[in-house]
């Protein structure tokens, strides 16, 4: 599946500004909002993400998943991909990931450049965090961690 990703403007240009408001009326594909939507592909492509977020999530993996195996390495921050901003994408992916069992790392590991890369993230954070904890435990005896070294 092509990972269509559409600008928020796009999709105004082609409804008007209300179209928001609309989409929030539809409940399902059911819906005769929905019906009026779908005549075109790229609205239509729009509206089944936002009724299905996991469909969107997936093809925001599988586009990294793909940069992944085309470039031989993880996107930086700032990377764009098939008019995606894909770098900022894993990076706030990253963000709500705080250990190995957490649903998003399971997912986003099925690749191993990925894998690495989360990996590598985790540690980091932990140590941010032991750090964090003892600058917390040397301040309440007025120490500093500069002074201690």
């Amino acid at each position: 599946m092509k990972f269509l990703h559409i600008e928020p403007h796009t999709i105004t240009q082609i409804l008007g500004v209300g179209w928001t408001t609309k989409r929030r009326k539809i409940d399902s594909t059911t819906d005769s909002i929905y019906h009026k939507f779908a005549t075109n592909p790229i609205v239509k492509e729009c509206v089944d993400d936002y009724l299905n977020p996991e469909r969107h999530w997936l093809k925001w993996r599988d586009s990294l998943f793909d940069y992944c195996d085309t470039y031989n390495k993880v996107p930086l921050h700032k990377t764009k991909y098939n008019n995606t901003n894909i770098g900022s994408w894993l990076s706030n992916q990253k963000k709500k990931i705080n250990a190995t069992t957490d649903s998003t790392y399971q997912k986003l590991t099925m690749n191993p450049l990925v894998q690495k890369c989360l990996d590598t993230y985790l540690i980091k954070k932990q140590k941010r965090m032991s750090h964090a904890t003892s600058y917390h435990t040397c301040s309440s005896h007025k120490y500093t961690i500069a002074s201690m070294w």
